[in-house]
């Protein structure tokens, strides 16, 4: 493939070697980032005094918990959920506590799996095992008993700490801790208990694991690990969202994901109040935005389509004018739902390109998102995010390539092994070993904003054709009566595949076969047509919100 001079120029924001922490130029935007958050101010000298010691102690990850919020500000809210309000001084104290009651369970360097619902109760545990030196996995809700015991003691897991609706799900020869209950094991009463010395802690202390499963809607959830915390991934979060200290922060997306359980680091942080519902209901999430005077709203798209679904004069029945950040990650964010969530809510939505392996890449603010419908937005500071193409080399702006993603957070993909002749390894092979291969194709426009044409295993190959299943979904979703579609691949003699759609309607909408081929035809090519489409009342979902197309059926 042929690439200019011009071209190499013009992808050097994109595809260089990104700056790293120290770079004057990271250093100045990073600054002027923290001091626009409200991070960077006049700190009293006692103060600065005990956050130094907490992060020597537990670094700047889950350990580290609400010890900001517990010294600048002791009384405000920490946690709201359904048992009502925990402060922040009260919140350190139920870490410190619970933690010295987890040491005398289980030792530094064990596992203990998390199944539970967003709750203070989840949180506390997030911490008080990092406090100790655990390794944490966490358990997605929407499994069942043979895939928990499958998960669990396949990774040696010792002790599970579970909601009281799980404990049939507790696999045989794992220790259960209930969340909440009268029994002293409990979360709740180990938490509440006298207040002891502190626990095991400081510059010695082994980081703990905070192991997070993928999403599995494709095949079986791979382990990946993150400790949370490191400085690089802190400056690129906050220069690219416009998240500010001391607010209230709505977390809606599960915190056993990554996109909740990351916010929940940011927002204490912050020092800002987390409020949080058990489980996802659309007109709850409004109503708790107007309770509590919500600045921010950390969603995934599933949900705002959720949300959107309501009558309109149910959206507006709830005062949600406080709000100024709606931040969503954890799939696709199709461009119809976006400009009908800033039509209707104003230009607040940011949306987080990533996946569990290469954590956080891009973002996508309320300008991109008008001016590039379908954008995932531009990379992240200190991230690097590549297109590259099946010899290894950059793509031009509009070229498809397979992205990959070297920060902090990603999961490198490894050494690259030398040629059998022992030939030299090249700088794009080195910087490869740093990176993680997110498995999504895609390209980047003349400006430099990044775009997904879908999961390179997603990809349906019908009639010799490649098609993406991203691009017909977001085109199908345009349509008035569609709600949401998910467009799958299935076995044909002539074709090898063909394209069927799997569709919700909007209510009281109706459309037919012949109504929605048209639709497609006037904005795809023929061969991404769909030959056949399937109304449902609802389509399958995982807990984090996305659709598990091996869940859908093959004939209508």
């Amino acid at each position: 493939m042929k690439r200019t001079r011009a071209a190499s120029r013009r992808l050097g924001s994109v595809n260089a070697v990104p700056p790293t922490a120290l770079d004057p130029r990271v250093l100045l935007a990073a600054s002027l980032a923290f001091a626009r958050s409200g991070l960077v101010r006049p700190y009293r000298p006692d103060h600065l005094t005990r956050i130094g010691w907490g992060v020597l102690r537990y670094g700047a990850g889950p350990g580290f918990g609400p010890q900001a919020g517990a010294i600048f500000c002791p009384a405000r809210p920490g946690i709201v959920d359904s048992d009502g309000t925990v402060s922040f001084r009260q919140l350190e104290e139920r870490c410190d506590v619970l933690a010295a009651g987890l040491a005398a369970v289980v030792s530094p360097g064990d596992s203990i799996a998390l199944l539970a619902r967003n709750s203070a109760g989840f949180y506390q545990t997030m911490v008080a095992a990092a406090r100790c030196g655990l390794d944490v996995l966490y358990l997605n809700t929407g499994f069942t008993a043979g895939q928990i015991a499958e998960t669990v003691t396949g990774r040696g897991v010792r002790v599970l700490v579970h909601d009281a609706e799980f404990a049939g799900k507790v696999p045989s020869g794992v220790r259960g801790i209930p969340m909440s209950g009268d029994t002293p094991a409990s979360i709740e009463r180990m938490a509440a208990g006298p207040r002891r010395s502190r626990g095991p802690g400081g510059p010695g202390l082994r980081r703990s694991r905070h192991i997070m499963l993928t999403s599995g809607t494709t095949g079986r959830p791979k382990d990946v690990s993150r400790t949370g915390g490191d400085i690089a991934s802190i400056i690129a979060l906050v220069s690219g969202l416009p998240n500010r200290a001391q607010e209230t922060w709505l977390v809606a997306a599960p915190m056993f994901h990554s996109w909740g359980w990351m916010n929940t680091l940011l927002a204490m942080l912050f020092s800002s109040t987390i409020v949080v519902a058990e489980r996802f209901d659309p007109e709850r999430v409004l109503a708790l935005a107007e309770r509590e005077h919500c600045q921010v709203l950390v969603a995934v798209p599933a949900m705002l389509r959720l949300i959107m679904s309501l009558p309109p004069g149910v959206r507006r029945r709830y005062g949600t004018s406080a709000l100024r950040a709606v931040t969503v990650s954890g799939s696709s964010l199709p461009p119809a739902l976006a400009e009908a969530f800033m039509d209707e809510f104003g230009d607040i939505l940011y949306s987080l390109y990533g996946s569990t392996e290469a954590g956080y890449a891009a973002v996508a603010t309320p300008a991109d998102l008008r001016a590039a419908p379908g954008t995932a937005g531009r990379p992240l500071p200190l991230v690097d995010v590549r297109v590259l193409d099946d010899q290894g080399l950059p793509c031009q702006p509009g070229t498809r390539g397979m992205i990959w993603v070297s920060s902090r957070d990603a999961a490198a993909a490894g050494p690259a092994a030398g040629g059998p002749s022992g030939t030299q390894v090249t700088a794009a092979e080195r910087w490869r070993e740093t990176a993680a291969c997110t498995g999504d194709i895609g390209w980047f426009d003349e400006a430099g904003r990044l775009f997904i044409a879908g999961r390179s295993d997603d990809m349906i190959i019908t009639g010799g054709e490649n098609v993406y299943p991203v691009e017909v979904e977001a085109r199908l979703e345009q349509h008035p009566s569609v709600l949401e579609a998910a467009v799958a691949g299935r076995d044909d003699q002539v074709y090898g595949q063909i394209l069927v759609a799997h569709l919700t309607l909007r209510e009281g909408s109706t459309a037919t076969a012949d109504a929605l081929r048209a639709w497609c035809r006037s904005g795809l090519a023929p061969f991404q047509v769909p030959r056949q489409f399937i109304i449902h009342d609802q389509l399958p979902h995982n807990a984090a919100g996305k659709v598990v197309k091996r869940a859908l059926p093959d004939e209508d």
